[in-house]
């Protein structure tokens, strides 16, 4: 090769590099769990996500604030910086809405760590337009600097989102006076210069909604729900389709929760509400686990089949232990017997309890998946409701203790 080709060859060379690095880092299609990456599944609770974790602590999203804790202290401390600021006790609406910590959301509230930054869905008022915008934002491990990524279609904020592979998606709906409602899920590429948003799901239910969604290896497993139904649909990031492949058995109407993900297996349940009071136990529930496309589900033993009426808790996975705590609603159960429990992830036994101190509030109008077994260091328990009166609050246990089998939730944020 003469030097004139040698030169052309390398500079050809370097311009795919650059238009590679333009497009942003990119993901093989393994269909298992990556790692960094990936969805972080420990940190499942349901539609909202309120807790996140980075290599040096955890960042919570609590009635519109953003905190941090240090892995080694656990002390929270809200993310502004502003010297002076009130934070949330500050009672001028003007300074109130300086400070750094502040994201306003409705309905759903999220906050992901994903690649040295912090990603929110949060509202606020176009500087230019002075229109009511939901946008999700970027911001900096310190809460010093933020950036809109993308307004959503909607003024609101996304009901439940899920960051995977470099992607984020994210619910929508758009409702007309008689209460039908244009839903789906929608995708933009955090890591695509110019990257634009796009519809890759359109649900077809009357009156529908898509609620949680979950992210593994090359799918989305979500809830949708249509008039006094619930089931759980599977979306194919690669193929983009989209299927039910979950088995429900013969002859009866059934809803579908999704539960968790453990050692390549999906953990789901088939259930009936109660049309009865009091509310949050169910007439009948069937847990099975199965492969991730559905096939060879095998049924599984509940630990509430003992009792006369099952009540409606949450499984969850950290990847190492299954943790299972009934999350009873409205009262339904008194505070000694309700519990958390650290269960074999191979042979669902139960190897640790976690106790609820007896200063642990009701669960009232209580958020959805509140059991949260994060990471390798500690798990977390949510307690809010639906009205301002409601307390909120964060708890946490130490999973060092596991082996002990004994842990305790103890108070973290108390607002």
């Amino acid at each position: 090769m003469n030097k004139s080709r040698y030169v052309i060859s390398l500079i050809l060379f370097m311009a795919t590099i650059a238009i590679s690095s333009g497009c942003g880092q990119r993901y093989s299609n393994y269909d298992w769990y990556m790692g960094r990456g990936d969805f972080n599944f420990r940190y499942f609770g349901g539609v909202d996500r309120l807790i996140t974790e980075s290599e040096a602590g955890y960042y919570f999203i609590v009635n519109n604030f953003v905190f941090y804790a240090d892995k080694g202290t656990m002390v929270p401390v809200v993310l502004c910086g502003r010297p002076h600021c009130l934070h949330y006790n500050e009672t001028n609406e003007a300074l109130a809405a300086l400070c750094n910590a502040i994201f306003p959301s409705w309905p759903g509230s999220y906050i992901e760590y994903y690649d040295n930054n912090l990603y929110i869905f949060a509202n606020h008022v176009d500087a230019v337009t002075g229109v009511l915008r939901g946008s999700l934002f970027r911001v900096s491990l310190d809460g010093s600097r933020r950036d809109i990524m993308f307004d959503t279609p909607t003024w609101h904020t996304p009901s439940a989102a899920a960051i995977h592979r470099g992607t984020i998606y994210f619910t929508t709906a758009a409702y007309t006076i008689d209460g039908a409602s244009r839903y789906g899920i929608m995708a933009f590429d955090l890591n695509r210069r110019r990257s634009r948003l796009e519809m890759v799901y359109a649900g077809t239910e009357s009156h529908g909604a898509v609620g949680s969604i979950f992210a593994y290896g090359n799918n989305l497993y979500f809830h949708e729900s249509a008039i006094n139904r619930v089931f759980m649909n599977r979306f194919d990031i690669v193929n983009r389709t989209a299927d039910r492949p979950f088995a429900k058995p013969p002859g009866i109407e059934w809803n579908q929760s999704f539960e968790t993900i453990h050692n390549g297996r999906i953990l789901y349940a088939n259930w009936q509400m109660l049309l009865t009071t009091p509310p949050g136990q169910v007439e009948q529930l069937q847990l099975y686990i199965s492969n991730l496309d559905g096939q060879e589900p095998i049924r599984q033993v509940h630990l509430e089949t003992s009792r006369e009426h099952v009540v409606f808790g949450r499984y969850r996975s950290d990847g190492v232990h299954l943790w299972y705590s009934d999350e009873a609603r409205g009262g339904t159960k008194p505070m000694e017997e309700r519990g958390t429990w650290v269960l074999d992830l191979d042979t669902r036994e139960v190897i640790a309890t976690v106790s609820h101190p007896p200063e642990m509030p009701s669960f009232g109008a209580f958020i959805s998946g509140a059991l949260i077994p994060g990471g390798k260091y500690h798990a977390f328990f949510i307690i809010g409701g639906l009205s301002e009166d409601d307390p909120f609050e964060i708890w946490y246990a130490d999973k060092s203790l596991i082996e002990t089998g004994s842990l305790e939730w103890r108070p973290l944020i108390q607002r």
